[in-house]
């Protein structure tokens, strides 16, 4: 991923698969922030329902497809947005 494409996961919604000896569970997050490094990109995610966050690899996530589904998941209609900061962090971290 480039950097704009990168931009566009934060607030984004998305499932994280979190599997363990009880089986697999799947929870609706939100994509807060983005961190490319060593060939990979990890997101930080916060749950729809729920509190607090976490940073997990981001094949653990399947990002919802449409804004229509996100809008569904997170009750507002629009498409994600990243401030400035968030986009200047993540071109820092890329080079």
């Amino acid at each position: 991923m480039d950097i704009r494409e990168l931009a566009k996961v934060i607030d984004r919604t998305g499932d994280l698969a979190v599997y363990g000896s009880g089986g697999e569970l799947h929870v609706a997050v939100t994509i807060a922030n983005v961190n490319p490094h060593h060939g990979r990109v990890d997101y930080l995610v916060t749950p729809i329902a729920g509190y607090g966050e976490r940073w997990v690899v981001s094949d653990s996530v399947t990002l919802h497809e449409t804004e229509t589904a996100t809008a569904a998941v997170v009750g507002q209609v629009g498409p994600p947005t990243a401030s400035a900061a968030v986009v200047g962090q993540i071109e820092r971290a890329v080079r």
